[in-house]
Order: structure tokens, then C-alpha cells, then sequence
């Protein structure tokens, strides 16, 4: 019940963008070079961890392919107004190659409403890549759904407002669906 009701209000407050799930020392990270092929985790094949993200970030200084392992849930919300599904996971440890990781998707609306956004370590400190369609001049892009009930899988592929590239596709193998 407290979930619900701060996870409700913590999207009216943020207009479908960073509502925390969690993540913490739980989630683990490995970065990869670009071009890398995504590990079986990534499509679904191993279900060990709650959620899978396999992230790439194009342009930048933080450009590159990573990979985050879970063991937080996956949410999806239905009231009258919205179908959303979403995902926050966090990994402050010294050796994270992402620290930070949301996804948004709205299924209710066409096309789909999207935030996606992903902070990466760099010697300068963090690099933050998002994009959104959810307000004017917060980058462009696609997300999408398919719920196969037990499992999911979420995806988002967008640009940031500097034009570079975050594309996202999180594997939900447990999820927590609030009415």
C-alpha cells in the first residue's frame, strides 16, 4: 500500500520521469565495448536476476555499451489515466559502470509516451544521457512493451537534446503490478 501511494505520487510529481525503485548494493554492472552483442540475459534467457538492462550510449564522453543485473522488480501502474510501466535501479559502489538507470513507458498513450535515462562514471564526474517524450525539447525517440505476462520486456530507443544516442532494453523477469 505505501508503495502504491509513493509510487503514484512520486510519477504525478515527475511527469512520467525518475521515480526510484531502488537498486543499491543489489545491482551489479559490467561495461562492454560498443558493437558488443548483448548477453543471453539481456533477451531473456536467464531469469537468476529480476531485471536485466542492456544499455548503449552513442556520443558523448560516456558513450558505450553496459550491462546492469538486478534483483529489483519492475513496476507497471494502472489507473484510469495511465498504463505505465517503469524501472529505477542504482549502483553506488566504486566499480559501477552504470550509477544510475531509469525507464518510463506510457503503453495508454499512441505512440507511446517515453523517459529513459542512464548516468555513467567519468573522470569528470557523472555523464548523464536521457531523452523524453513526454515534454517539448527533452529529446526524441520510441518506447514500447511487451508484457508477456509473468515476465517483460521494456524498451526504449530515443536521442538526447545534445543529440546523442540512448538506446535501453530491460528484461523484466519479476514484476509488480499495482492497480
Amino acid at each position: 500500500m505505501i508503495a502504491r501511494s509513493l509510487f503514484a505520487a512520486a510519477l504525478l510529481a515527475a511527469g512520467l520521469g525518475l521515480v526510484s525503485c531502488g537498486g543499491g548494493p543489489a545491482a551489479s554492472s559490467s561495461g562492454s565495448n560498443p558493437g558488443d552483442s548483448p548477453p543471453a540475459a539481456a533477451t531473456g534467457a536467464t531469469k537468476g536476476n529480476a531485471a536485466v538492462i542492456h544499455l548503449v550510449l552513442t556520443g558523448g564522453p560516456g558513450a558505450g555499451t553496459f550491462d546492469l543485473n538486478s534483483s529489483e522488480k519492475c513496476q507497471f501502474l494502472t489507473t484510469s489515466q495511465m498504463k505505465l510501466w517503469q524501472a529505477n535501479f542504482s549502483d553506488n559502489s566504486p566499480t559501477a559502470k552504470i550509477v544510475y538507470f531509469t525507464i518510463t513507458v506510457d503503453i495508454m498513450s499512441s505512440p507511446s509516451k517515453f523517459s529513459v535515462g542512464a548516468s555513467v562514471p567519468s573522470p569528470d564526474g557523472p555523464r548523464m544521457y536521457s531523452a523524453s517524450t513526454v515534454g517539448a525539447g527533452m529529446g526524441s525517440g520510441t518506447g514500447s512493451v511487451q508484457d508477456g505476462g509473468s515476465t517483460a520486456k521494456i524498451s526504449a530507443d530515443g536521442k538526447t537534446k545534445e543529440g546523442y544516442g540512448i538506446a535501453a532494453t530491460l528484461q523484466c523477469n519479476q514484476i509488480e503490478r499495482l492497480h
